[in-house]
Parts: C-alpha cells; structure tokens; sequence
C-alpha cells in the first residue's frame, strides 16, 4: 500500500469553482502513514482518505455543503473511525457526528455524510471536515493512538 509519491499529510486542499450549479468536487486524497516520521511505526500503521464533496451555490464567501463522501482504506485491518465535525472558516462547528465504525479491514469503508447547509468561509477562507481515527497497524503507543485528517474546501 506504500505510496513513495505521497508523503504523510494531515490534510486534503480541495477547490470549488465559483457557480451556482451542483457540483462534485474530487479533493486530493490523504496518505496518513505514520512508518514516515521515524517513531518507530511499521509500514502497517497507515491509511490512505479519498474525499468526494457536492457542493452548489458555491460563492466567494460561502458554499452550500451537501454531501461528502469519504472512503477510508487502513493498510492493516483493525482501524476505527470516530467522530468527525463540519467547520466553517471561523472555527465555528456547523455538523457534529459519530461515525464510530470499526473495526474496518483493509479492504476499507465507505461512508456518505449529508448536510445540506450553507457553510461560510470566513476569515480563515476555507471550511473544514475533520475526521478522528485510529490505526492498529502495530507499533503501540504514538502508532495506534486517535488521530485527525482534515478536509479543507475553499473557493477558486
């Protein structure tokens, strides 16, 4: 499952276009692999995110948020999803939930979360979906503890 093209990343930078039309907007994907960061993880203490966000009346200021759809792929079996929160880009939770799936084996999980709400940018110029998870790739400790990626989404 190692990728050496994709280094480990916390975060997805996806973009919108700026129209009023429904539109699907494939984010870049995360690969969270913690044998990277020289702490003693193996190579099973990873996981890689595919973002997928629906969005319409996307603005300069605010989009109307209405669906993301994430597939989580663990490169070892065991791994857990749990909470996750839509934010906007003043730091203000707009969607609180609990995926809470686990554990998930590697051929991985697909979930669709709906919001149907029109989310502002603000002052940080881009809106978020954070996702807590953990891995048990093996390696104890820092390797197998929760985690966050997040998925950011601003307006070009």
């Amino acid at each position: 499952m190692a990728n050496p093209a994709l280094a480990h990343q916390e975060f997805s930078d996806g973009t919108a276009q700026k129209v009023a039309t429904v539109r699907t907007v494939l984010a870049p994907s995360i690969w969270y692999d913690l044998s990277d960061l020289g702490i003693g993880c193996p190579a099973t203490a990873a996981a890689k995110f595919y973002p997928t966000w629906t969005v319409s009346n996307v603005t300069s200021t605010s989009a109307y948020v209405r669906t993301l759809k994430i597939t989580f792929t663990p490169a070892a079996s065991g791994a857990t999803l749990g909470a996750s929160d839509l934010v906007d880009g003043n730091g203000t939770n707009k969607w609180h939930g609990l995926w809470n799936v686990g554990p998930v084996s590697k051929a991985g999980v697909t979930k669709t979360f709906t919001f149907n709400k029109t989310v502002a940018f603000g002052r940080g110029g881009k809106l978020y979906f954070q996702q807590q998870f953990a891995l048990n790739g093996g390696g104890g400790g820092s390797c197998t503890t929760p985690k966050s990626v997040y998925f950011y989404l601003r307006p070009i």
